[in-house]
């Protein structure tokens, strides 16, 4: 064999044992290599999005405890303590006779259910006066120091029973709402 014949032999064995060491070994490192540089930022989003929500929910918390610091004056003012039932019914009974009304009250308990803190109670208030001493009241009890929440008004003028017509200004106001009695 000549000196040619050696190199270019020579040659493609060493081409051919590059192809096969590429083929073989580098080829499949590289495939494992991004594999695991896969797997590595997954457990990296992973790790970040517990960190973020464990942050999150130490902040929830501290916010929860602002949130109740600030809610129990304002929840001692929303739910009638037990003993002052009677002072509600009579500060409501105040206003009316301080506005000339003659006032109706009805409140009905609703179905407690386990774990609340306080009764839900159905209240139903007619009165009948003039339609000016109507508004006054309703001002009166807005500015009362117990919560009662409207959901239903209905003013309409009172008839009288003898000539069944509307006297001039008296008129006849329902609310309907719900207060929250302490347990």
């Amino acid at each position: 064999m000549s000196l040619l014949q050696r190199t270019l032999i020579t040659t493609l064995i060493l081409i051919l044992f590059g192809v096969l060491i590429f083929v073989l070994i580098i080829q499949p490192t590289i495939a494992d290599i991004k594999a695991f540089n896969d797997r590595i930022q997954l457990e990296r989003f992973a790790i970040e999005n517990k960190y973020t929500s464990r942050r999150n929910i130490k902040n929830v918390a501290a916010d929860l405890k602002e949130v109740t610091a600030k809610l129990l004056p304002l929840m001692n003012t929303i739910i009638i303590q037990k003993g002052k039932e009677v002072s509600f019914i009579s500060s409501l009974e105040a206003i009316a006779e301080k506005n000339n009304l003659t006032q109706k009250i009805e409140i009905t308990p609703l179905i407690q259910k386990s774990g609340e803190m306080a009764q839900r109670q159905n209240i139903a208030i007619t009165l009948s006066g003039n339609y000016i001493d109507t508004i006054k009241y309703l001002n009166d009890l807005e500015q009362s120091e117990f919560y009662i929440i409207i959901y239903g008004m209905n003013i309409g003028s009172a008839k009288d029973k003898l000539s069944k017509a509307g006297s001039s200004g008296t008129v006849k106001t329902n609310l309907q709402g719900y207060v929250y009695f302490s347990i």
